[in-house]
């Protein structure tokens, strides 16, 4: 599922102890901070000695971080004036990418270096996507290539890396290709569905009535579908704007927890931060955000596809 390969290397840090490889321990623990969205956020360093912010979304599907145009000035540094030039042969729809020589952030084992990076730029994208107003770029699973398991914890707001197994209960985790996103069989009402598994998301939504049930389910389960496919279908039914409106459902479960009389906000309120194509991708899934995370421990074991939730 993750390409490349996971870049560790161990540096010296003040006291000129030299790091633990993280083989020698149960996981690589990396902290973080909730922005005014509830975006997990870390905190890195560029080789140039710059702090950026870089948005931790499970469900950003980009296999390169997505930059914001401030982040293009931060993480590429002393070489921004290079990459504007490259840019002035092509129309503003290009995509620029760049790789920093590293980055660096504090861990549980001290300062850990991250090389091998490509960050991309588009103009295109970002308007699509919305890279969130307080993170300098969006990253998701690929950032940490070749992770086994992905741990979000909630509680002491820390994720880890290949960090062991939490809790006793395994729900499917599905890999969605034509989107590239993560979802988890649930039931609502009674009825089996799914759900996208988005930390990059402050709401809790439920599908739309416009979007069928069963036409999106036997989309999620055609693995030949391309995006191209499936946005010619969603892009079809038209959503219109609305304002304090809600989407309910008697009962919403997710493995062995159970909500009932769940209430979600319509993602066609124009209250919800997201951009358009996010937007109607939201609109044809139901989608976990952080309503549902917050002071929880959850984990995507992306080895053995399971997903894992504690409270």
């Amino acid at each position: 599922i993750l390409a490349g390969s996971f870049l560790l290397i161990s540096c010296v840090s003040n006291s000129g102890r030299k790091e633990p490889d993280l083989s020698e321990t149960e996981g690589l623990r990396i902290p973080f901070t909730l922005d005014s969205h509830h975006h997990v956020i870390l905190t890195f360093q560029t080789d140039e000695d710059i702090t950026v912010h870089l948005n931790f979304d499970s469900g950003c599907p980009d296999k390169k971080p997505l930059v914001s145009e401030e982040g293009l000035k931060k993480l590429s540094g002393s070489s921004y004036g290079d990459l504007m030039k490259e840019r002035e042969a092509f129309p503003d729809t290009a995509t620029t990418d760049f790789s920093p020589a590293f980055l660096i952030t504090q861990t549980s084992m001290g300062e850990i270096r991250f090389t091998e990076k490509v960050f991309s730029y588009s103009p295109a994208e970002i308007k699509g996507y919305e890279v969130s107003g307080d993170a300098d770029a969006t990253i998701g699973f690929a950032f940490f290539q070749e992770a086994k398991r992905i741990t979000f914890n909630y509680k002491e707001n820390f994720i880890e890396i290949d960090g062991p197994a939490i809790g006793d209960t395994e729900i499917p985790l599905y890999y969605f290709m034509a989107t590239g996103h993560y979802f988890a069989p649930v039931i609502i009402d009674g009825k089996e569905d799914y759900a996208l598994l988005d930390t990059g998301s402050e709401v809790f939504t439920l599908r739309e009535k416009a979007f069928s049930r069963k036409i999106m389910c036997t989309m999620m389960e055609d693995q030949a579908l391309t995006f191209s496919d499936f946005y010619n279908v969603i892009s079809q039914v038209k959503l219109p704007e609305t304002e304090g409106e809600y989407n309910t459902a008697d009962s919403f479960t997710l493995g062995k927890v159970t909500w009932e009389n769940v209430r979600a906000l319509k993602i066609t309120d124009r209250h919800m931060h997201t951009g358009a194509l996010s937007r109607q991708i939201i609109a044809s899934s139901n989608n976990i955000g952080y309503p549902f995370f917050k002071d929880k421990i959850i984990q995507f074991d992306l080895e053995k596809m399971i997903f894992r939730i504690v409270e």
